[in-house]
Parts: C-alpha cells; sequence; structure tokens
C-alpha cells in the first residue's frame, strides 16, 4: 500500500459569543502518522492564534535570566575545564573531549548508561538566530568521536541520540547552550517504536520508510523544503510538536555512518531552522537527533533529526518535559513508585 498521507475532517456547530451569538461551524481535522499511526489535530480556527498559545517572548526577563546566571555557570569559559566531571580513562582518554569552543564532559546527574554534556561555545546566552552552523557542527563533530570512542572502548552500548533543550520552557535547567547525548544498550521508547514500525513497513511494503518517504515528499512538493548535503529538509505530514522540521538522511542507518558531508547538511539546516523560528518570535526549541543501533548498518532504520518550538519564555514559566519526554517517548522519575506508596500509606493511617 505503500505511504498514505491521512486525514480525517470532523465538524461541530455552535452559536459563539465572539460572532455575536451567530452560529459557527469549526472544522477539526486529524492526521495520521503515515508510519506510525499516532494522530495530530489541528483546527484551521487556530490559524493565527499563535500568540493566544505562546505569547510575546519576555526579552526583558530573558536578559535578568542570563545576567543572574552568568557568573556561576559551569558552562562558561573560566569554570568549565576545571569544575565538571570526567569520564574513566577506559571509556575516554582524557576523561573529556574538545573541538573549538565545544567541550564534553559526563552529565553529573546522569539517566542513561552514557549521559554526556556537550556545552555549546563560550557564550552564555545566544538568541535564536545566533546559532551558527560552523558552532552546531563542532558540537556534533565532538559527540560522534565520543560516539565512536566508546563504541571501541564500551561495545555494549549501541543505541544513542543526541538533544537538545534551551531554556527553561524547553525543560533546560542551565541557560547556556549545551547538547546532551543519550546512550546506552537500550533503545528509547520512541526510537524502539520507530525502528518497529519501519520494520513492519518493510514487511508489509518490501521497500525502505524513510527513503520511501523523501522521495513522496519531493514529488508531492507540499512539504519538502529542501536538500542540504545528503540532508533531505521537510515538515512533517503529522507534526509531534509546534512547527517540527524533519532532517533525514535515508542512507545512513547508525551515527556512526555521518560523513563530513552529512554533518555540514545537519549544522547548516539546525542553524537555519533556528534562525527560522527567532525570526518569527520563538525563543526555545528541542531537538533530536535519532540513530539506529551502532551495531546495525541495515537500512531498517535511519538517521533523522526532529527540531520544534517549545513556549516562549515568559515569567513564571518552565516546562517539566523536554526531550527525554517529548521526542524519546519516556518519563523522568523523581520519586520511586515504591517510596511513594510507602508515604501515603503512612498518610492515609
Amino acid at each position: 500500500m505503500g505511504i498514505r498521507f491521512e486525514k480525517y475532517v470532523e465538524s461541530i456547530e455552535f452559536h459563539s459569543p465572539l460572532k455575536c451569538g451567530d452560529l459557527v461551524e469549526h472544522i477539526i481535522e486529524r492526521r495520521r502518522d503515515p508510519l506510525t499511526g499516532r494522530i495530530a489535530i489541528g483546527s484551521r480556527a487556530l490559524l493565527g492564534k499563535g500568540e493566544f498559545f505562546f505569547g510575546p517572548t519576555d526579552r526583558e526577563l530573558i536578559e535578568k535570566i542570563a545576567s543572574d546566571t552568568r557568573t556561576n555557570c559551569l558552562f562558561c569559559p573560566e569554570y568549565v575545564e576545571r569544575s565538571t566531571p570526567r569520564y574513566r580513562e577506559d571509556w575516554l582518554p582524557g576523561g573529556a573531549l574538545r573541538k573549538g569552543e565545544c567541550f564534553l564532559f559526563p552529565n553529573l546527574f546522569p539517566l542513561s548508561a552514557v549521559h554526556a554534556v556537550v556545552v555549546l561555545g563560550e557564550k552564555h546566552y545566544r538568541d535564536l538566530n545566533d546559532f551558527p552552523a560552523d558552532l552546531l557542527r563542532d558540537g556534533l563533530v565532538v559527540s560522534l568521536d565520543f560516539i565512536r570512542a566508546l563504541s571501541g572502548n564500551v561495545p555494549e552500548n549501541v543505541h544513542f541520540t543526541v538533544n537538545a533543550n534551551y531554556l527553561f520552557p524547553a525543560g533546560a535547567s542551565m541557560v547556556h547552550p549545551h547538547l546532551q547525548i543519550f546512550g546506552g544498550r537500550y533503545p528509547a521508547t520512541a526510537v524502539s517504536e520507530l525502528t518497529d514500525a519501519c520494520r513492519r513497513y518493510r514487511e508489509k511494503n518490501g521497500e525502505d520508510y524513510f527513503e520511501q518517504l523523501v522521495k513522496e515528499e519531493m514529488q508531492l512538493g507540499q512539504r519538502y523544503i529542501r536538500m542540504l548535503g545528503p540532508v533531505h529538509w521537510l515538515t512533517p505530514f503529522a507534526p509531534v510538536g509546534t512547527n517540527e522540521v524533519l532532517g533525514i538522511l535515508p542512507d545512513c542507518p547508525n551515527l556512526l555512518r555521518l560523513d563530513d558531508a552529512a554533518v555540514a547538511g545537519l549544522a547548516e539546516g539546525i542553524s537555519t531552522v533556528l534562525a527560522y523560528y527567532g525570526e518569527r518570535g520563538f525563543s526555545t526549541f528541542n531537538f533530536t537527533l535519532y540513530s539506529g543501533p551502532l551495531n546495525d548498518n541495515s537500512s531498517l532504520a535511519t538517521v533523522f533529526i526532529r527540531i520544534l518550538c517549545r513556549q516562549n519564555v515568559r515569567k513564571y514559566y518552565r516546562a517539566d518535559d523536554y526531550f527525554i519526554q517529548k521526542l524519546l517517548g519516556e518519563e523522568l522519575i523523581l520519586t520511586t513508585p515504591e517510596d511513594l506508596a510507602a508515604d501515603l500509606r503512612d498518610f492515609w493511617k
């Protein structure tokens, strides 16, 4: 059957106080993701209502937060090399990695067997139009160098993603721009679901999903944007987040197969998408660079990136989810269910 872009339309009528009590009709569109079947919902009535959902970015608040957090920021250049942790020598000789202004080290509070931080440049705060491709390329290169080192020294860790949260509404705990490398022996929930869906698609259609998706979108021309090196940039039919953009490398099964041209295409694309968000008044983002397992060179899974906006910076707002929940499909446990149950038993007496 191949790729099908299915959408279902529902309508509702009611007397609206916004139209002096006149009868209005709202058309709701439910879009089905061609691979996973997940539904995205939209309504034409919401077009142009972005400010209602997001509100304007509070630039004065950003400047204050950036100023207040700059003095003791462990990611800033005067602290980062002497105040951050290091990996074991048998994992990573030297314990850390540097590429240009980008510096990689272990996360102090890891949430996976491999959880590294990449400080993305020396500048403490950046507008979204100030993420140059060269800086992003260095961040990706140092991430890939780290993953390659671990693939040789700790080969049981085969599942990796490269991720970003920027500013508090996107779930970041630090203002300073940074990436996070998430890896281990087990795939993230979203990665596992995507891989399973790709397997089912191939068994049913005899074709690789992402390769066919790129071909279909190029032919239709509605959501396809352009190609940068080997990276195809497009918008998804059924987004998982606001203003989502995809970058797909259909012939690249895992991160170890990324070459210089692919890294350059990813870096330029990310830089351009973030600049676009900034130009449109947005101030935060998440992204995840997905990969098949490092020990599998089949084309069942492919390397691709999802980039999306999160809520704008406004007073008293911070998200309680970030790339782990939003893009990897997993949840953060702050209190174990067993401890919670014990505490509730005591409370319930």
